[in-house]
């Protein structure tokens, strides 16, 4: 009987973490298309609001380097 009355209870509570774990994958996907859509293939890396130098300027620089040598 207690067994059935945990399983009645989950089941009763189920849309509501389904919804709650819809919500969070649907902001997680917009904010990494975003991502995407403004950085390209660094959207990963430049998902967080830092000041940092795009991976292809650090390219740049080294290729520079390499060259005057």
């Amino acid at each position: 009987m207690n067994k059935t009355i945990e399983i009645l209870l989950r089941l009763i509570a189920f849309p509501f973490m389904a919804a709650i774990v819809l919500i969070h994958h649907i902001r997680i996907y917009i904010t990494v298309m975003l991502g995407y859509l403004i950085y390209g293939g660094e959207a990963i890396m430049y998902s967080k609001k830092v000041n940092k130098k795009r991976i292809y300027e650090v390219f740049l620089k080294v290729s520079k380097m390499v060259n005057n040598e």
